[in-house]
């Protein structure tokens, strides 16, 4: 049910506000009264009594919180993960009609807990294209980023020990990759496919012809994306900068990924 139908139904009788009130408050009140209940009258005790909601088990109010598609008002601070090039910016160019890719950061392995946690996730870029257009190309911009899901090929030796995500943005999809503070952690990355297809989505493209670097926000991919139903246990989420035909560029000095989770109440 959505937040706004759930806000306006009715519990307890017509003159009830109480979890319209708690709505408006923070969801955690909300979860604290759909778990402990409503008496208006707390001195009476009859179970008949119209206004008394009675309480619910926990397990009820977390299939409620779900259902409703509450989740966190900030990204993860333990999922999300943040870049930035301090010498040159990350960049691919494209040589002719053929689109070319390069991985500029990898999430750690996932675990399945997480997975099942994440409500959504947002890629966020300073970026560009090659700064000019020529009358010459299609029309459309052929400087992009995906988000794509990637596996281990092998491990390095901290590689068991990496939860962070790692940028890779030098590699030139050359294994192994290097941490830049830990040259001991390695990541050997094979594309995961669905058949013939690699699992790659587009997030966002950059404006054509900027000769300035710009913030670019993405589109996020919600917990119901293909994305997620191709995302297993151990597998890695890996960002993409890609361009195609020739002269194209994308160029990238820092970017954000933005995962949210849904809210689980924890106290009540």
């Amino acid at each position: 049910m959505p937040i706004k139908s759930y806000r306006t139904a009715r519990c307890g009788g017509s003159k009830n506000r109480y979890l319209e009130d708690a709505l408006d408050a923070h969801p955690s009140t909300l979860a604290r009264s759909l778990h402990r209940g409503h008496r208006p009258n707390r001195e009476q005790q009859n179970p008949s009594d119209p206004q008394r909601r009675p309480p619910l088990p926990v397990e009820l109010v977390l299939l409620i919180f779900r259902h409703a598609k509450i989740r966190n008002m900030h990204p993860s601070r333990e999922l999300s993960f943040s870049w930035i090039s301090h010498t040159e910016p990350a960049k691919v160019a494209a040589s002719s009609w053929r689109a070319q890719r390069m991985p500029l950061f990898v999430s750690p392995p996932m675990e399945g807990s997480k997975i099942n946690k994440i409500s959504g996730i947002c890629l966020i870029t300073e970026s560009k294209d090659q700064g000019r257009w020529s009358p010459s190309w299609d029309r459309g911009s052929y400087s992009w980023f995906e988000f794509g899901i990637g596996v281990s090929g092998g491990q390095g030796p901290s590689d068991t020990d990496a939860h962070r995500w790692v940028p890779i943005n030098a590699c030139q999809q050359e294994p192994p990759t290097q941490h830049a503070e830990n040259e001991n952690l390695q990541v050997y990355l094979t594309e995961k496919r669905f058949g013939k297809e690699s699992l790659k989505w587009k997030s966002h493209s950059n404006v054509v012809a900027s000769k300035a670097f710009r913030r670019h926000v993405g589109e996020e991919f919600k917990a119901d994306h293909d994305l997620f139903a191709h995302l297993d246990v151990g597998d890695r989420l890996v960002v993409w900068l890609c361009a195609q035909h020739t002269g194209w560029t994308c160029e990238v000095k820092s970017a954000t990924v933005c995962v949210w989770e849904w809210f689980e109440p924890t106290l009540f």
